[in-house]
């Protein structure tokens, strides 16, 4: 049992508390005589574990076998799952679309260029997604090509979806810097004015070099990054070019085709999420992904890189339409302020 002069007491008075409140007595002495006691009230004993307790808990933790995962991702999982689980509770009575298309686009060359890094996989959701070829004698895609291809699909009443592997559209520094109004549509008009890369024989780099259009009148920064590129692990920023696998050249040729489906589809078609969050049932809906978050575990089986992008978001789509689990991929978890950024920079479906 601690004892402690009154001298003593008042430089450690702290620990002398702490003391106490662990279980231990205190005892405070006047001229070698004790005077005080120091212990905890009722309330602080209720609000401490006994240190039997204590102890029985770290035997406890000793004892339990090592986790697979780090805690945190067995967490995330679980809320994944029950998100899942929910969504599958309202959305169990049919899937949400007929058809699923993944496409992994490519910026290089022209508009007319046939293309390798093009390639396009679709499914219904029962059988495996399988490759889309254009007719002989090309047998690769140009993206003039792939654009009809699209509005000549999206055009039946067979409700789609379509996922695309270039940015929708650019940060919102970008819309500060240039001053233009946050609308989806005024921006593609907009870009698609100082960046005519539908027209034939025009390279990006044209652009970006001055040869061609005004795109030195709509330049952004590699510095600049939408919410989306932030959340997914690795994504690049729009405007970074010049790197292996950059999506700065296949965003900027890909953009106004975009813009050419819309004008061409109409109402037919939907563009996620800048037309709003929620999917009208039986209308096709055009989407940006990311490859990156639905590739992991699916073998290759042949496939090269570009090919497995395709068939991967393909098959993602499917399954999780399937399952019951899209509709909650639309409605990621974000609060308002990050709802309203992310309707005028776009979303990658499938990042929460």
């Amino acid at each position: 049992m601690p004892r402690y002069s009154i001298a003593e007491a008042g430089k450690r008075l702290p620990k002398l508390v702490e003391e106490a409140l662990a279980g231990e007595k205190v005892t405070i002495t006047r001229n070698g005589e004790p005077v005080v006691v120091l212990k905890p009230t009722a309330a602080a004993i209720a609000g401490q574990p006994s240190p039997e307790l204590v102890n029985e808990i770290a035997a406890r933790a000793r004892r339990r076998p090592k986790l697979a995962e780090p805690a945190v991702d067995i967490i995330r999982r679980m809320r994944d799952e029950r998100e899942q689980t929910l969504a599958s509770d309202i959305n169990a009575s049919a899937p949400m679309f007929s058809r699923y298309v993944g496409v992994d686009y490519s910026g290089a060359e022209t508009p007319l260029a046939r293309l390798p890094g093009i390639r396009v996989y679709i499914t219904d959701g029962i059988a495996q997604p399988s490759e889309v070829l254009p007719l002989a004698p090309a047998r690769r895609w140009s993206r003039r090509a792939l654009a009809e291809w699209l509005i000549a699909e999206l055009a039946t009443s067979t409700p789609a979806l379509v996922g695309i592997d270039h940015a929708f559209s650019f940060p919102l520094h970008y819309f500060d810097k240039y001053r233009l109004e946050r609308s989806w549509p005024l921006f593609l008009d907009d870009f698609q004015r100082h960046w005519p890369t539908d027209e034939d024989n025009v390279y990006v780099d044209f652009v970006r070099e001055g040869m061609l259009g005004h795109g030195a009148a709509r330049r952004g920064s590699s510095k600049w990054r939408r919410l989306a590129e932030e959340r997914a692990r690795g994504a690049k920023s729009v405007f970074h070019f010049d790197a292996p696998g950059s999506v700065a050249k296949s965003t900027h040729a890909g953009l106004p085709w975009l813009r050419a489906m819309r004008q061409r589809l109409g109402v037919k078609v939907r563009f996620w999420p800048f037309e709003g969050w929620s999917v009208p049932s039986g209308r096709s809906t055009v989407v940006e992904v990311y490859p990156a978050l639905h590739k992991h575990g699916v073998p290759l089986e042949g496939r090269n890189p570009h090919q497995q992008d395709a068939y991967c978001v393909a098959l993602w789509m499917a399954q999780m339409d399937r399952r019951g689990r899209l509709g909650a991929f639309f409605h990621p978890n974000l609060t308002a302020l990050e709802r309203d950024l992310a309707a005028v920079e776009g979303w990658f479906l499938g990042l929460r």
